[in-house]
């Protein structure tokens, strides 16, 4: 059943800094419920602001496999690459996305988005014009047979200003926080079917564990989950983001296969006017994952 509204504001990132964690890494499994303390408003405000200023140290670069995973039918895997940093606006990043076993990578699709409370997505693909995406668009799947779109990039309800601490419970094995956030005007417009979004954080490293969309009676739409981490030069990424379309239970799989952090990258990498030329990977000590 759906709550009633209350109001502030929420989070955002894909990686937590390892200068915050300590013995255990974000996901490692807790002991049971006893593992959950409540929390109040108040505190809730506060681990959210810190969670929005969390980043790694340095910029990063992921080599990563993104594959569909059907309910029914044939499995689809593309491969990329996605350069990462963070400006005054929040999480900025360039993604290129080629098909594999092709001898010749030709890119099929090179993304630059803006996230934080104002997203901006720029894209380009072969023989059209670079475009930034009008935000009804980011509902759209970015590739064919892939269902992975802008909205799903950016995870805007990190975002909306909305929001109410809905309780701590054992979310995929860890203790967690959970708040419900309402959408703002313009999201309902474009997708009137979201009423509302679940986000859990980590209750001992402060980390995104789960993500839900909602629709209005507040049955599951789309659910992002963190499966895995890795340490990299002693700084946790995630390793693995799981995506499910509970509608159709077809699942989009983000699997990072090397990671390079601690990196100081060039302006020009997150340039919506550069998009089409493919920064130089070759001396980026990327690790395996």
């Amino acid at each position: 059943m759906f709550r009633t509204p209350i109001s502030i504001l929420l989070l955002c990132l894909m990686a937590s800094s390892a200068s915050t964690l300590s013995a255990a890494k974000p996901g490692a499994m807790g002991r049971g419920p006893e593992d959950v303390t409540k929390i109040n408003q108040e505190e809730g405000e506060r681990l959210i602001g810190e969670f929005r200023q969390q980043r790694l140290r340095g910029d990063y670069v992921f080599l990563f496999d993104l594959e569909n995973i059907p309910h029914r039918g044939k499995r689809s895997t593309y491969e990329g690459i996605i350069w990462g940093t963070w400006n005054e606006k929040g999480p900025l990043s360039r993604t290129v996305i080629w098909e594999p076993g092709k001898k010749e990578r030709k890119p099929l699709l090179q993304i630059i988005a803006q996230g934080g409370p104002e997203p901006h997505v720029w894209i380009w693909e072969p023989g059209k014009e670079v475009r930034e995406l009008p935000s009804e668009e980011y509902f759209n799947p970015l590739l064919p047979g892939n269902d992975y779109s802008a909205f799903d990039l950016l995870m805007p309800y990190i975002f909306w200003e909305n929001y109410v601490y809905e309780g701590s419970r054992q979310v995929l094995g860890r203790p967690a926080h959970q708040f419900l956030v309402w959408p703002p005007e313009e999201i309902r417009a474009a997708k009137p079917e979201i009423g509302a979004a679940f986000v859990a954080l980590d209750a001992g490293y402060n980390a995104l564990v789960k993500a839900e969309l909602l629709d209005d009676t507040g049955d599951e739409i789309k659910t992002l989950a963190i499966r895995s981490f890795k340490k990299v030069d002693d700084q946790y990424i995630i390793k693995q983001i799981d995506i499910t379309d509970e509608i159709s239970r077809d699942n989009t799989r983000f699997l990072v296969r090397g990671a390079a952090v601690g990196q100081d990258l060039q302006n020009e990498t997150f340039d919506p006017k550069l998009i089409e030329w493919i920064p130089d990977t070759t001396k980026i000590p990327f690790k395996g994952v």
